[in-house]
């Protein structure tokens, strides 16, 4: 053996055992930490909402990147959509030549149709404070992107029964599947335009026009002034900020019009999947029902599994076909922030999907 190699062979194990090094450990029998890394130099900055496919590949807006990231079992990524630049460009052409300006809600459709949000280029009026429109891009299986709603706003001056997709003006959106499997969107179209203040929020995207949901079983969901929701079996769900009428709170609202609110002092992100809405809340991960929160994971669990400094906050959940959800973490240390991707299966283990280094660069949400 060469001395060059001699000096080199220690370290060189020591790679080794690195590599192939699992970590486990059982904080009770409900939420034991499986943990697994990425093999791609690709890493996500900023991941700010996630959406899985049936196959089990989860994807990820990063607002950070201005791309949408796809996470493949075992561990790699790749970049779907994005250059990295800040834009509202490349429609009807590769999704990974396309500009994007900080993607946010995404779902994914049973054939493999991507579907997410982000800034437009309109600033109508004053009331929206200094905010672009929102508008909804579609990427396709072979990877073509194209924009489907809010690229020239327009907006009627009295009630209506539909909305021209391309001339919708909304400004944030939450966006997920309907039970028959088309698009759905909880937003607002035309506040400000409209007598009955707003066009929404329940609304399904229907041969290029949005119409309201007729299956939304809240018939007053609409006057529930708090920001975008989610439907539930029996109920709507919504996390309130306060200026809106509400404080802060996760209200739920259900079906006879009675409701019951559970006061918020971080934040509250949902999921929907086979019928049951997820959500984050207070640090917590929730199963949301028309009577109670059900708690699957809390903060001091999660704090215990992950053998971690406190954490700033968990957000950004999608739900997979087995009930299994992911959901963003955000870390404080010393040296800053840490964001991690994690996994809480149906069986209570919680597994890391991936987890960025510490830093004073990255935002803790």
């Amino acid at each position: 053996m060469s001395k060059a190699l001699a000096r080199r062979f220690p370290v060189l194990i020591g790679t080794i055992v690195l590599c192939f090094l699992v970590l486990a450990v059982p904080v009770r029998a409900s939420t034991p930490m499986a943990k697994f890394t990425s093999t791609s130099k690709v890493e996500p900055d900023q991941p700010t909402a996630l959406a899985i496919s049936r196959d089990g590949d989860l994807y990820i807006s990063d607002r950070g990147r201005n791309e949408i990231l796809e996470w493949m079992p075992p561990g790699s990524l790749r970049i779907v959509a994005g250059t990295g630049m800040t834009g509202l460009t490349g429609d009807g052409g590769p999704a990974d030549r396309a500009e994007l300006d900080g993607p946010g809600s995404l779902v994914i459709t049973p054939n493999g149709t991507l579907y997410f949000t982000q800034a437009g280029r309109h600033l109508p009026v004053s009331w929206s404070g200094g905010m672009f429109n929102t508008v909804i891009r579609q990427i396709t299986l072979a990877g073509t992107i194209r924009t489907i709603a809010g690229l020239d706003p327009s907006c009627p001056s009295g009630p209506v029964q539909s909305v021209p997709a391309e001339s919708a003006l909304f400004y944030g959106a939450s966006l997920s599947l309907s039970p028959g499997g088309a698009l759905a969107m909880d937003a607002r179209l035309c506040v400000g335009n409209l007598v009955d203040q707003g066009f929404g929020p329940n609304l399904l995207l229907t041969s290029g026009r949005f119409v309201k949901d007729a299956s939304d079983p809240v018939p007053a969901v609409a006057s529930v002034n708090c920001g975008s929701g989610v439907p539930g079996q029996g109920f709507h769900a919504f996390g309130c900020t306060s200026g809106g009428g509400h404080p802060n709170e996760l209200l739920v609202v259900r079906s006879d019009g009675s409701s019951v609110a559970y006061p918020v002092h971080r934040g509250v992100d949902f999921a929907v999947g086979d019928g049951e809405v997820a959500a984050t809340y207070d640090g917590d991960l929730v199963r949301v029902t028309s009577s109670r929160l059900v708690p699957l994971l809390t903060n001091d669990e999660l704090l215990r599994a992950l053998h971690i400094q406190p954490i700033a906050d968990i957000g950004a959940p999608t739900v997979d076909a087995d009930g299994d959800i992911y959901f963003v973490a955000s870390v404080i240390n010393r040296s800053g922030c840490q964001n991690r991707i994690l996994e809480r299966t149906t069986g209570g283990t919680i597994r890391q999907i991936w987890a960025s280094s510490a830093s004073r660069k990255n935002t803790c949400f």
